[in-house]
């Protein structure tokens, strides 16, 4: 079995400020990158939006792990989606899923 030429992180994020879609979260997510690292630096980094929950404003990325702190660089540049001001928090950084959603993403209740 070839051995992967990178690791994956996922970041979970809670968005506050008001709802937004999914697809226009992404977009800026996109476009803010892509101005800061260019369109090599963004290929470089394998970003894919994981999930996304508009109810309660949180999502999950998923990134090369070396480009790991270009991603935080760029979401604490992020302060507009579609029109509306909001605030980008990082709750946490995970090499599996199942770990980041037991550890950053369990429902209060």
């Amino acid at each position: 079995m070839p051995k992967r030429e990178f690791k994956r992180r996922y970041l979970a994020l809670r968005l506050i400020g008001g709802k937004v879609l999914k697809t226009a979260l992404w977009s800026s997510v996109v476009d803010v990158y892509l101005r800061l690292y260019g369109e090599y630096g963004l290929s470089k980094a394998g970003l894919r939006l994981i999930e996304f929950n508009e109810d309660r404003g949180v999502a999950i990325i998923s990134v090369n792990h070396r480009s790991l702190p270009y991603l935080r660089a760029a979401l604490s540049l992020l302060r507009e989606v579609d029109g509306k001001r909001i605030i980008i928090q990082v709750l946490g950084v995970s090499g599996t899923l199942k770990r980041l959603r037991s550890k950053f993403l369990k429902t209060e209740g």
